[in-house]
């Protein structure tokens, strides 16, 4: 990171099991999604996506905001996610010391609705005959059920817990705000590749005793008051006072920080809502400590921590996330799964005409130009 004159950012890392990945060639190849753009079609965004290998006998899968609620601008994160969730699939099929417990890959398109993230994760359970009571059952299903992936936000995932959290059903979660809200539902078997957000306000925790202050005033989305709740137990629980709590779009917001005593602000948001309220200038100005906590558990790399305060800002700024570990042969192999396939499946085209604005009949997809504009 180039030396900051302006203000001292520290990231205070959350040490993360880093996924071990492998540079071996993989086939770059993918189910269809459709997704039209005409009004009559918008329906087929919810046609399943499917990774199904020979010889498939397990299978996974549950629902992802691959959209956004209009159900026409797709989300550039969400597709990554998804091919790298089929990237260390294919990893396991491809090992021949796993030829009989080969795995598939169900994934429905939500449009970032939780109404609808709930529906694809039934849609799911119900294809592999999880619904259906033991005594109607006269077939075997297709594949075995091995567990469902629970949507990556909170609202979504806590539908889905009350509704099969009890159920002899391994949930998987793979983002932090799903992975706290499941945590306080008790699920038989939660699997979980992220922490929850206690395990980052630990963190924080340690670095306010650091600097012997244990008043505070909280910033929260305002978006799940019971978050807010728990993390001031357990604030409360660690010895420190929370003198006033506020939420990020509240006219009050700007004003409980600057008349406030307290020297430390703890929030708790993602980064875009860190960013907009730090460089503030009456925000910026201020010569308090502002604490961090990622909402979403996104880690911001080095190179744009100054992007959080003004040049000539008094306000420190010290991040609680976890560790960024650059992935490069997950990016090689999506942009070349990307290139290799995007005239042939709706998704991907749909990917690089909004990310690289271009069309299947007029697109130059040039290495370094795709390199240039991805983003992990």
């Amino acid at each position: 990171m180039r030396p900051l004159t302006v203000a001292v950012l520290v990231a205070v890392v959350v040490d993360v099991a880093a996924a071990v990945v492998s540079s071996t060639p993989l086939p770059s190849t993918l189910s269809p999604l459709s997704a039209s753009g005409s009004s009559q079609d918008l329906c087929s965004v919810y046609d399943p996506f499917k990774v199904l290998p020979d010889n498939n006998k397990f299978q996974i899968g549950g629902s992802f905001p691959l959209h956004a609620e209009d159900c026409r601008e797709l989300r550039p994160d969400t597709v990554q996610e998804i091919v790298a969730i089929q990237w260390a699939l294919t990893h396991w099929n491809q090992n021949p010391n796993n030829f009989n417990a080969k795995l598939g890959l169900y994934a429905g398109d939500s449009c970032s609705r939780s109404r609808e993230a709930l529906s694809q994760s039934l849609r799911f359970l119900d294809s592999l005959g999880f619904l259906e009571p033991a005594e109607c059952r006269n077939h075997a299903p297709p594949a075995r059920l091995l567990g469902v992936i629970a949507p990556k936000d909170a609202g979504s995932s806590g539908l889905l817990g009350r509704v099969v959290g009890q159920a002899a059903l391994p949930v998987a979660s793979y983002s932090l705000e799903s992975s706290t809200v499941l945590a306080h539902l008790h699920p038989q078997t939660l699997i979980s590749t992220t922490p929850t957000i206690a395990v980052y306000i630990e963190a924080a925790i340690r670095v306010l005793g650091q600097f012997r202050s244990n008043l505070v005033i909280l910033v929260d989305s305002g978006a799940d008051p019971s978050l807010t709740q728990a993390v001031t137990k357990q604030l409360k629980e660690a010895d420190i006072h929370v003198a006033e709590t506020v939420s990020i779009g509240e006219p009050a917001l700007i004003p409980a920080l600057t008349t406030s005593e307290a020297t430390i602000v703890l929030s708790i948001l993602n980064l875009d809502q860190l960013i907009s309220v730090t460089t503030h200038s009456l925000v910026s100005s201020l010569e308090k400590l502002w604490v961090n906590v990622a909402l979403e558990g996104e880690a911001l790399p080095d190179d744009e921590l100054p992007a959080l305060v003004p040049e000539g800002a008094a306000l420190q700024v010290t991040l609680v996330q976890p560790r960024f570990s650059e992935l490069p042969q997950f990016r090689d192999y999506f942009l070349r799964v990307l290139k290799n396939n995007y005239q042939s499946y709706s998704l991907l085209t749909s990917y690089v005409n909004q990310v690289y604005n271009c069309t299947v009949d007029d697109c130059e997809l040039a290495d370094a130009m795709m390199a240039e504009k991805y983003v992990q």
